[in-house]
């Protein structure tokens, strides 16, 4: 009845998508739960409400946090321009916590929608789950208070037509409705997406919560800095204050991770990974590409010597970048070869995106050719001296241009124990970028699957991104 009610949006009746994926689905939870399925009613879902009185009622007193979040979603911009980025940017119909009817405690997406979260679920708990790229974005410009953040004025008036559509399109997919309280709106979605990950009801395992999640690692970005050290924000897209992720980490402990960014020619570079370390940063984020560091530098050694003693991790865009262009980009810094110096001197390499997009010059061959960034990327993956220190995440990887190499990937087998979970949100969340036909197109998706996928989305599109790449 709740599938009937609750059709997936703007795709055929709950009777045609049990058709496409129940066999699928009962082959799956055969063999992992003897044949165990999910009754075709939502009753099977339900969360007793004397429970979830019992949770609130006992909750502790919490800490008192630094920024005010928002509980609810603000009001959608209007207007045919706002409609426009809507539709290509942030296409959602429901919110995260409307999975469960709060007045019935029933999981609201369709049976058959269930029965493929739970089976994305069946060997892995959502605590365990680490999403290690998640882009912070702000302006800096909050009347409650700057969080310290920065966007270059190219991308916040119509003086760049192209620029500032993109970034309408980035606020839609954000739910960022205006400039008064655009940061605390972006990182109030945020919590909204993390602690509404998924109902606990279609999970294999009970659980007293509505929902249950892991956590996301929130990325700083430091400005670019030119190779005498200096900050140079004419050529800065966007910039996020290490410590600005700290403290929303710091607010949220129970939902994020910081990951700071420090450009290595920075004069204080070294003492800022210290001070950052001290405070409970593992992980280093670099998009060299948008912050013109060339991995291969020397100017980069004593920031690589401090990251060995320190056992921090480097998290590297590798490959082609296009999100992040509204200043300063040089895709050339993207080549995945860059990484041997880092990696001969110890440093721990997470190679954001398994380099999935763009060529860059095989210096390594003789003569020097153009090749598939992904393709370099598995050469120094597959070196036995890497193996223990060179990692990649899988962010991102099922965007449109990213699609060719899905299927090379699925294949390469021998690397998939060094991948990392990554969904690089906001980029799940822009609908014109998530093309789940291309993948069904592509023979990587049942066209069954992708119905009850979208459905997903349009709820929640880290657990749609989740749920995807599983």
């Amino acid at each position: 009845e709740m599938a009937e009610a609750n059709p997936p949006p703007s795709g055929p009746d709950s009777s045609e998508v049990v058709r496409y994926d129940v066999t699928f689905l009962d082959g799956l939870l055969a063999d992992t739960v003897s044949g165990e399925s999910l009754p075709e009613t939502g009753t099977s879902a339900i969360i007793d409400s004397q429970v979830l009185d019992l949770v609130v009622s006992d909750m502790c007193e919490l800490p008192e946090k630094k920024y005010a979040y928002l509980a609810n979603p603000p009001v959608a911009r209007r207007g045919p321009i706002n409609s426009f980025c809507n539709l290509i940017g942030g296409k959602f119909n429901r919110e995260p916590e409307h999975m469960v009817d709060t007045r019935t405690g029933l999981v609201t997406l369709s049976p058959v929608t269930q029965r493929l979260v739970r089976a994305c679920f069946i060997d892995i708990n959502p605590e365990d789950i680490v999403d290690y790229h998640t882009h912070i974005i702000g302006h800096g410009e909050d009347t409650a208070g700057s969080t310290g953040c920065y966007l270059h004025p190219s991308i916040k008036t119509w003086k760049n037509p192209t620029m500032h559509l993109k970034g309408l399109i980035f606020q839609s997919a954000c739910q960022v409705c205006d400039k008064e309280s655009g940061d605390l709106q972006f990182i109030s979605r945020l919590l909204r997406l993390n602690t509404n990950f998924v109902p606990s009801a279609v999970l294999p395992t009970p659980s007293p919560f509505p929902f249950r999640h892991g956590h996301n690692c929130i990325l700083a970005f430091d400005k670019l800095h030119t190779q005498t050290g200096e900050a140079d924000l004419s050529q800065t897209s966007l910039y996020v204050p290490n410590d600005y992720v700290i403290e929303l980490a710091k607010d949220n402990p129970e939902s994020f991770y910081p990951i700071a960014s420090i450009h290595p020619y920075r004069a204080d570079a070294v003492a800022e990974l210290e001070r950052c370390s001290s405070q409970g940063v593992s992980v280093i984020k670099w998009l060299p590409n948008s912050q013109g560091i060339d991995p291969s530098s020397e100017l980069c050694d004593p920031f690589y010597a401090k990251m060995v003693e320190l056992d921090l991790t480097l998290l590297v865009h590798t490959g082609h970048e296009h999100a992040v262009n509204f200043a300063y980009l040089n895709n050339n810094y993207g080549n995945p070869l860059l990484l041997r110096r880092p990696l001969n001197l110890g440093v721990r390499v997470i190679a954001a995106h398994v380099a999935t997009e763009g060529t860059s010059e095989d210096t390594e061959s003789t003569p020097p050719k153009k090749v598939p960034c992904f393709e370099l990327l598995l050469r120094l993956m597959r070196e036995e001296k890497y193996k223990r220190i060179l990692f990649a995440d899988i962010s991102a990887i099922t965007g449109s241009k990213r699609i060719p190499h899905l299927g090379a990937l699925l294949a390469a087998t021998d690397i998939h124990s060094n991948l990392v979970y990554g969904s690089d949100y906001p980029i799940p969340a822009i609908n014109i970028v998530v093309n789940v036909s291309k993948i069904v197109r592509a023979g990587l998706l049942s066209e069954g699957d992708g119905i009850c996928l979208r459905e997903v989305y349009h709820y929640n599109p880290l657990l749609f991104d989740f749920c995807l790449k599983r």
